[in-house]
């Protein structure tokens, strides 16, 4: 697993990186699910896919969020 944290005066964030076995795909549940409901609550936005049989998630929130 690999994590990478990001920030600007904007936006605060990470992106996690973690191989998985070939032709996995992304089903969103209760914990991705969940995630994307705070994390847009505010104003933030996720992201969850796989490329090149890497779990690649990405998330971000403004730094003025309350």
């Amino acid at each position: 697993m690999r994590v990478q944290v990001h920030g600007d005066s904007r936006l605060a964030g990470f992106r996690m990186t973690n191989p998985v076995g070939a032709g996995t795909t992304v089903r969103p549940a209760h914990g991705l699910t969940g995630m994307r409901a705070r994390v847009e609550a505010l104003g933030g936005f996720v992201a969850a896919d796989v490329a090149d049989d890497t779990f690649v998630l990405v998330v971000s929130l403004p730094v003025d969020a309350p």
